[in-house]
């Protein structure tokens, strides 16, 4: 089953397509052009959006059928602790879910605008 997940960050929108987990197509985009997500993404694909700051002038949703925008407030695999959650940014929160499904240990490196350890 082909999912979507769209990272709309500081400088760039990256759009990646999984198919099964694994990366099958991803786009990259500056972030001053507005996207149509359905010129890269079937209406019926799921789709995940992350995003740094207000969505309304950078993404066009309309016509996706089955879209979770993930924010501080979503359901988490994980307990987060941090006493400002809201300023906690969802690059981080995120690196962590994606490494909690095991008891190992992880030093998760994010090399975005800002490199977060």
């Amino acid at each position: 089953m082909q999912t979507a997940v769209v990272d709309i960050g500081n400088s760039f929108t990256k759009i990646y397509l999984f198919e099964d987990a694994i990366i099958e197509k991803a786009f990259n985009e500056d972030k001053s052009k507005r996207l149509v997500l359905t010129e890269f993404i079937d209406k019926d694909t799921p789709c995940i959006i992350s995003a740094t700051g207000n969505l309304d002038n950078r993404i066009d949703t309309e016509g996706l059928k089955n879209l979770l925008l993930f924010s501080q407030d979503s359901k988490l695999p994980i307990s987060v602790n941090y006493e400002t959650l809201h300023t906690l940014g969802l690059d981080r929160i995120a690196n962590v879910v994606a490494v909690s499904g095991d008891d190992s240990n992880h030093l998760v490196i994010d090399i975005g605008t800002c490199v977060t350890f």
